[in-house]
């Protein structure tokens, strides 16, 4: 009997890690397609791993941007929409979504979403990104005071960056 159970424990762990290095090397695979600009690929290695790890958030947030760079937005949404919901307090997630939402043209959505972002929290070469996004949502959601604010951050956060220090000086002037 003990022989059987040590044998059945033995047979469990040997599955146990099977399917860890199966789940493991899908991840592996979709990472290696995503940077190689491969999504479709990567799109379906991440389908397949949020489908036996549902609540993994890193899943759906990866799924979502492979979604996103084959242009089906809406997909895109669903899954970082969930990994935002599994990991409500992540900023790349909150990011992504961000800008997803500009891209389907939510922009009441991205500037409520971006605007909670903390800038300081982001390293000093996201910083102006940020600002960029924020201030288009805000401008297209009809708050240009406050998009003329978001562009002055990332003008003076990245003072070198002409296309950046152009927007501004357009919106100012556009702005009075």
């Amino acid at each position: 009997m003990k022989n059987r159970v040590s044998t059945t424990v033995l047979a469990l762990a040997i599955l146990l890690v099977a399917t860890a290095s199966v789940l493991e090397a899908g991840w592996e695979e979709g990472v290696a397609a995503f940077k190689s600009g491969n999504f479709q690929q990567a799109a379906k290695e991440f389908q397949g791993f949020v489908d036996e790890r549902p609540d993994v958030f890193q899943g759906h947030y990866m799924l979502g941007q492979s979604q996103a760079k084959l242009g089906r937005n809406q997909e895109a949404l669903t899954h970082l929409r969930k990994a935002l919901e599994l990991e409500p307090g992540n900023v790349g997630v909150q990011l992504a979504l961000g800008k997803v939402y500009l891209e389907v043209g939510r922009y009441a959505d991205a500037a409520a979403l971006l605007g909670k972002i903390d800038a300081s929290s982001l390293p000093k070469s996201q910083q102006p990104a940020l600002h960029q996004m924020l201030a288009l949502a805000l401008d297209k959601s009809g708050d240009s005071g406050r998009a003329l604010q978001q562009l002055a951050q990332a003008a003076r956060s990245n003072p070198n960056d002409a296309t950046i220090q152009f927007q501004y000086g357009s919106a100012a002037l556009r702005d009075g």
